[in-house]
């Protein structure tokens, strides 16, 4: 046996008994800065003083629905005069037109 497959069966095993074992250690410090990242988010909202309204996604879908009926108000006051005006024009027998 040369002193090159020496050294490649060497990095192999230890590849296969120490690498199962730092992949695990990697793993598990990722995991946990990941969880510790993901929380961190928490913990600034608490303390924030610069927080005026702590707010659900119940605010910004009940704004939602408030900006868009103001916008839709107009166009149903239309539909409605429109229909009245309609009403109002129509002949009281029914007799078609020709």
């Amino acid at each position: 046996m040369s002193d090159v497959d020496r050294a490649r069966s060497r990095v192999s095993h230890y590849r296969l008994t120490h690498g199962g074992a730092m992949r695990r250690k990697h793993r598990v410090g990722w995991l946990a800065l990941l969880c510790l990242l993901s929380s961190a988010a928490g913990w600034c909202q608490d303390n924030n003083p610069y927080v005026y309204v702590k707010m659900s996604l119940a605010v910004p879908w009940t704004l939602y629905f408030v900006f868009l009926g103001a916008v839709l108000i107009p166009f149903l006051v239309m539909i409605a005069l429109a229909w009245r005006g309609r009403a109002q024009d129509a002949p009281d027998n029914d007799s078609p037109s020709r």
